[in-house]
Formats: C-alpha cells, structure tokens, sequence
C-alpha cells in the first residue's frame, strides 16, 4: 500500500559534521518538498524566503490556471481571464469598466479552451453581442428603444481577451502564439463643437434646475422646479475640459490637491499637472503637464475661493466618476445631436487649436497626443494646410499670410491670418 503524500511542505535538513576532524561537510538547509520529491533548497538562516517559497507552490498547486507550458486545450479562457481580472486589472486607470469587459467575455467563453479561441468564434460572439442591449439601457423608463452593442463596443472587450492572452503567455503558463480576431475599427469621428454650440450646452448646464413631483395635497402629481442647480457641474466640466483639451478621466480627477489619482491645479504656478504622482506614463495616452489658460485660471480661482478645496468637478459634495449620462441629457436640451459625448470636447480643442494656427508641435503636446496622429486628424484645419497648393491653383505666389475665415467657428466678422509654418 502506497504512503499517503504529505504535499508540500519544508523539511529542516541538519548540517552534516564530521566526527573525527569536527568540521561541517555539508551546511543546515531547508528543503521544499512537494510529493516526496525536493523542488528547492534554501539556507538554514533564511526561513523566510523558503516559506514564501512554499505559499507559491501551494498556489500553483492548487490552482491548475497558474502552472506552466500548459496545452492550450486544458486551459480554460475564464482562468485567462481571472489571473488578469487578478494581476492586471487593479493598477488600470478604470479598473471597474474593464471589470465589467471581463464579466461579459466570461458570461460567452465559460467552458471553453484557448485552442477555441479563433477567428470564427470572436465573429461569434460579435454577433451575440450586437443582439444584446446596453446594460444601462432601461426602455421600460424611457420609453425609448434600448441602445444595442455596437462593433466598436465588442471591439473593445475582445482587445481586453487579447490582452489577458498575452499576460497569461507572458508569464509562461503557455507557449503558443494565439491571435485574437478584432472587428474592424469605426469611422473616424469628425464632430466637433462650433462656439455657438459649446455656448448653447454650457447655458443648458448653468441653467438646469432640478424638478420634483408633489406626493400629497391638493397639488399632487404636479412637477415645479426647485432652485437647486443640479448641472452646476457639468459646465465645470465643460469648461476644463475645452480648455485643457483633457480625456474626460483627467477632468474629473481635476484637484486642487496634490495625492492619488488625482489630476493636480497648482494655482500659484497655473500648472495642471494631468498625471496623478502614484501612476506611470502610458504611451497611447499621454497626460503632460500643461499651463492653464487665464481664463480658466480665473475660474479656477474664483472657484476655490467660494469654498471648493479638492476636486473641481462635484456634485452634491462629492466627486464624480462619470458624466455621459448627464452630458447626455444636457447635450439633448441644448437641442444637440445624439453624437455629441463628453469625448467630443477634445475634439473640439485639438480642431481649434488647429483652426486658429497653433503650431503643431504644440499643439500636440499640449493635448498629450502625437503630432503624426495631430496631423492626420485635424490638421486639413490649419490655415496653413495645403495653403501653396491653393496659391498655385488661384495663379498667385505661395503667400506669407494665409487667410481663413473662422467667422463660422468663432462669430468673427473678420478673417483669420496666420504666419503660415
């Protein structure tokens, strides 16, 4: 009958002393043994590392997804997803959004393996996605049809299955190369706000206040507005937000307070440091430090002297996550297309900037994007864009001032001239 395994475990070996001459043949050591075979020795004095040695095993162990050059058929792609859910996730800039990515992917590929993790199953689950409502869609309330996943949306979630692939076979657990199939990106944006419909949605916010219903007396089922602003904090919103040119993360992490995930406002420098001091820079988005302009300084300012000490952009007394719902219904009042998302406003920056003749190069720093993908989106805005081209085709000398009328943008009866780059 075979000896029931004691699993893993550590075995304190003694040193090995000669008897005769009194001198250590072979030094203490503690060994990790798992089944009865040695996996690894330690030195006697450094127990510690030994012990976390055997917490790891155990982990390994007892948690199949973890072992290493696994087949691909015995790893199930829920494991994939749980280590990064595990590893990964947390130290992400919005960790519940991805959470939720994961839950969903898991919800299809429950039961099945990487090695099904192909070409024809990703076009599978788009097309069970794209049948499936928003989670936050509640038609039953609004009365209106329930938004549907778009390709973009599924995109997005089969990028995070890609990503936890790689992690899982950066860390060794498989060997083999497995590509993620990824429907084709979505057609370029090309909203942007033109200043008389940035003015009309920052009204509709500053305006806004909040109804009730009556639920007794003689008034009862009656709605009156009370004198509680509830979208004072949107136009806080809007306004960083077309200032800085910032992603909608960085503005409502805006803080007067330096610390942890938060965007810091230096008003004695009139710095905005869009990087928060506990995270690295991420290269696809880049968070500079910029200048805030005066004009929103001065807000700023008058902000914090009415009494807001940390983040700028709140509501009710505490900060928020997120706007697009808000944004959403403010933009609807303000008799604005559907379109028009928070996203939009850094849109809306980087084609002023462009319109009004900044330089690229600074431009693009100071929306923390490149100047190749500055160019390719917005720069046909830029007076001087193309400006010898046009010269030529007029029968006139490539000009050392370029004219562009902006009165549609910015309400000028004037034309815009520009020293062309």
């Amino acid at each position: 009958m075979s000896r029931k395994s004691k699993g893993v475990y550590l075995y304190d070996r003694p040193a090995i002393i000669d008897r005769k001459t009194g001198k250590v043949r072979k030094r203490a050591v503690i060994e990790l043994i798992d089944d009865g075979e040695v996996i690894a020795r330690f030195p006697a004095e450094d127990r510690a590392r030994a012990e976390q040695a055997q917490g790891e095993r155990l982990i390994v162990k007892h948690n199949p997804a973890r072992r290493l050059n696994q087949a691909l058929e015995t790893i199930l792609v829920t494991d994939v997803l749980a280590i990064y859910a595990t590893d990964i996730v947390p130290g992400l800039t919005r960790p519940d959004k991805s959470a939720q990515r994961i839950r969903q992917l898991s919800e299809w590929w429950a039961g099945k393996s990487l090695a099904e993790v192909t070409g024809r199953a990703c076009r599978d689950y788009l097309k069970h996605r794209e049948k499936q409502p928003w989670k936050s869609a509640k038609p039953e309330k609004t009365g209106n049809a329930p938004r549907m996943m778009s390709p973009a949306g599924v995109r997005r979630e089969l990028e995070d299955l890609a990503a936890a692939i790689g992690h899982h076979h950066g860390e060794g657990h498989h060997r083999e190369i497995i590509k993620v199939w990824l429907p084709p990106r979505g057609k370029k944006r090309e909203r942007w706000l033109r200043r008389r419909e940035a003015a009309r949605l920052l009204l509709a916010m500053w305006r806004r206040r909040e109804v009730q219903v009556h639920a007794r007396g003689p008034r009862k089922g009656e709605a009156v507005e009370t004198k509680k602003r509830i979208w004072r904090h949107l136009s806080r919103f809007l306004l960083i937000a077309l200032y800085t040119g910032s992603r909608s993360g960085v503005v409502v992490s805006a803080s007067f307070k330096s610390g942890p995930n938060r965007a810091h406002i230096d008003l004695t420098t009139g710095l905005m440091h869009r990087l928060p001091e506990d995270e690295d820079e991420i290269a696809n988005k880049l968070r500079p430090t910029i200048p805030v302009p005066e004009r929103l300084l001065a807000h700023m300012r008058r902000w914090h002297r009415l009494g807001t000490d940390d983040y700028l952009v709140q509501h009710d007394g505490r900060p928020v996550k997120e706007v697009s719902k808000a944004f959403a219904r403010a933009a609807k009042e303000a008799a604005l297309d559907v379109g028009v998302t928070p996203h939009i406003l850094r849109h809306t920056t980087a084609t002023w900037l462009m319109l009004l003749g900044c330089q690229v190069r600074e431009a693009a720093w100071y929306l923390g994007m490149s100047e190749k993908m500055l160019e390719e989106r917005y720069g046909h805005y830029h007076p001087a864009f193309q400006a010898e081209v046009r010269a030529r085709l007029d029968g006139k000398q490539a000009p050392n001032v370029i004219e562009f009328p902006v009165a549609a943008v910015f309400g000028a009866s004037n034309v815009h001239k520009s020293r062309a780059a």
